[in-house]
């Protein structure tokens, strides 16, 4: 058994109410948006909480990032 990662949430990036809220279906996830709207620093966040790398972390801005996996 094997747990997919199927949404991904950053709460108040760079220090104001935005919130980034992105699905992955089927295997796939498409990032869509202007420069500078966050598209890298929201996939930098991702890798570095899935590598665990938590000092990483400390030169983004938000609140939390939350991951949601199913059990296939």
């Amino acid at each position: 058994m094997s747990a997919l990662l199927r949404r991904i949430r950053v709460n108040n990036l760079y220090g104001t109410s935005k919130r980034i809220d992105a699905r992955i279906e089927n295997n796939t996830l498409i990032i869509v948006g202007e420069n500078g709207s966050g598209k890298t620093t929201f996939l930098r966040i991702v890798y570095n909480v899935l590598a665990g790398r938590w000092r990483s972390l400390a030169m983004f801005r938000f609140d939390s990032v939350i991951l949601t996996f199913d059990d296939e």
